[in-house]
Parts: C-alpha cells; sequence; structure tokens
C-alpha cells in the first residue's frame, strides 16, 4: 500500500498551472506587449520554475502549418500553496497580422502557454487570445519619391522664355 501511495506521489507533477487569465484581445493602437496572470500550485515546499510562451501561428482545422511568434518567459516559484504571478514580454504588435481566417480554414490564430512540468510530459495548459489591427499606420514621406515638374525659367523664376532651360523640362518653348 505504501509503494502504491509513493508512486502515485511521483507520478503527481511537483507544479499544476491551474489557470491563465489573460486579456481576450490585444489592440495594435492601446497594447505595448502581451501579458497574462498564470495562478498554479505547488505541492512541494520546493523551487519550481514555470515556462510562458505567446506564440503565433497559422493553422488550418487538423494541424499548425506555420509558427511565426514564439516568445517565450521563465518566472520561479517558491513554496508549498496557490499563487498568481504577472507575466508580461514586450512585442510589436503593430508588425503582427491580426487574428483572421484567412481561406478554406485556415487562420491566424495567438496562443499563451504555461508549462510547469518537462517538456517532454506535454502537459502545458493554453489560452487562445486575438490581436486586433486598429491603428491607422501613417505613410512615411521620404519612402515614396515626389517629382515636382516646375515650368519656370531657371535663371528668371517666371514662366519660360524662347531660350531658357526649365529645372525638369529641359529646353522651354514660348
Amino acid at each position: 500500500m505504501a509503494a502504491n501511495s509513493r508512486a502515485t506521489e511521483e507520478a503527481q507533477a511537483a507544479v499544476q498551472i491551474l489557470n491563465i487569465g489573460i486579456s481576450p484581445e490585444f489592440k495594435a493602437s492601446t497594447d505595448k506587449s502581451f501579458y497574462a496572470n498564470i495562478t498554479t500550485f505547488s505541492h512541494y515546499n520546493a523551487e519550481e520554475r514555470i515556462q510562458v510562451v505567446f506564440k503565433g501561428y497559422i493553422r488550418n482545422n487538423k494541424e499548425l502549418i506555420y509558427e511565426f511568434l514564439h516568445e517565450q518567459c521563465w518566472f520561479t516559484i517558491e513554496g508549498a500553496g496557490q499563487q498568481t504571478n504577472k507575466v508580461e514580454v514586450d512585442v510589436r504588435i503593430r508588425r503582427l497580422p491580426p487574428s483572421m481566417e484567412v481561406a478554406n480554414n485556415i487562420r491566424i490564430e495567438y496562443c499563451v502557454q504555461a508549462n510547469g512540468d518537462a517538456w517532454y510530459n506535454n502537459a502545458s495548459l493554453h489560452k487562445v487570445f486575438k490581436v486586433i489591427r486598429d491603428d491607422h499606420v501613417k505613410e512615411i514621406n521620404h519612402l515614396y519619391p515626389t517629382i515636382y515638374n516646375v515650368n519656370e525659367c531657371v535663371g528668371h523664376n517666371q514662366c519660360c522664355h524662347k531660350n531658357c532651360e526649365a529645372l525638369n523640362e529641359g529646353n522651354c518653348l514660348q
């Protein structure tokens, strides 16, 4: 009986992720980072490390096709019992594509994933959230050349004369 309870105790994870509190959407105009509150429960009076990963990916109904964002952070918990920790990762949300369905059940999705166990246990908890691109990106004038067509005489600062040369036109006619 004692051996059976010991095996159950060893099989139990040292830390459980109870909840991930995250905003359902992040807006490019107001948010400068991704953040979440991770609630954990530690069964032992020991120091444990928790990995939190913010992911952005393209997927269909069956599988993940391409992951374009993978930002991770770690935090440490000490002692037994329940704790809530806030994690935050600076991300340029303006540069990310918005959450949306592209075509034929292919969609852009974002999630946060928290894990207290070893990676090979595959025992993580994750929540999906949305990224909304609600900002208006201003056009940068120096990226696009501006061509000025000046039909004035270079030397006289007035309409072209018969034998004068304009700035952009070559030879001017009266």
